[in-house]
């Protein structure tokens, strides 16, 4: 069973399916063994949503997040699953481990982040950073048609009469959106060649980060998502749009100590 991804929370196409917070954080130890933690919350919002498509209240299923592991690699293994319940939704926190990075991939829908790890040494490969061809060859039109189907679906727990202008929908439900991908490596590895890393901990490198609430207040980037057809990869999509990182190198080296 294949896992809800980055995907399920940045749909494009449309919209999105209204995640409200996605994170993921792989933790690599000096042998090339290491964690996956993965944190995602739904909004309240969204949760009704999937209660009105499916007719019954979604619930926590620790099994089904503990088979999501196999879309991370083959050797990877859960070794915590549990809920999360906040006042603005509910989601889970898994941890998996792996005995070699080597063999993990973290999906983002038609790609994936990989790692090549070798006496010590550690590459992180992100999906082909975009060209400006690819990025001008993003569709131009939207599909009037697909954008009420969703508004149709998402209206009433989101409060919609259905009457909305198509960037009045996508500014609310972006408001809420997080996406994160963070590489953290051993204490004292040198990372200042990464584009994106964390003041506070300069072991944990930036590979990918969405802020909806920024790109929310942006209409050029509302009107950029609104007229995408699904085709383009995320990372072309997003690309250069504001509350938007993403490692521009195609491969990052580090020499863990």
């Amino acid at each position: 069973m294949k896992g809800p991804g980055l995907t399920a929370c940045l749909l494009v196409a449309g919209l999105f399916a209204g995640c409200f917070q996605h994170t993921i954080r792989v933790a690599v130890h000096a042998d090339g063994s290491g964690s996956i933690s993965v944190r995602q919350v739904l909004s309240k919002e969204t949760l009704a949503v999937l209660q009105q498509q499916t007719g019954k209240r979604p619930v926590f299923n620790e099994a089904q997040i503990k088979e999501f592991a196999a879309q991370y690699g083959p050797n990877v293994h859960p070794i915590v699953v549990r809920e999360i319940s906040l006042p603005e939704g509910q989601g889970y926190l898994a941890i998996y481990e792996f005995t070699d990075i080597n063999q993990v991939r973290i999906p983002t829908g038609k790609e994936s982040y990989s790692f090549v790890y070798r006496n010590g040494n550690l590459t992180a490969k992100s999906p082909r950073p975009p060209s400006k061809r690819q990025a001008a060859e993003i569709p131009s039109q939207a599909s009037t048609e697909g954008f009420a189907r969703l508004i149709k679906t998402m209206g009433t727990p989101y409060g919609f009469s259905g009457e909305e202008r198509p960037e009045i929908v996508a500014r609310r439900v972006l408001n809420d959106l997080k996406i994160s991908i963070d590489l953290d490596l051993p204490e004292g590895t040198e990372t200042s060649h990464a584009k994106h890393v964390e003041p506070q901990n300069k072991s944990r490198v930036r590979l990918l980060q969405v802020d909806g609430h920024v790109m929310s207040s942006r209409p050029a980037a509302i009107q950029t998502l609104l007229q995408a057809d699904g085709q383009a990869p995320i990372e072309v999509l997003l690309s250069g749009l504001p509350g938007v990182k993403i490692e521009p190198k195609a491969e990052l080296k580090f020499k863990l100590p």
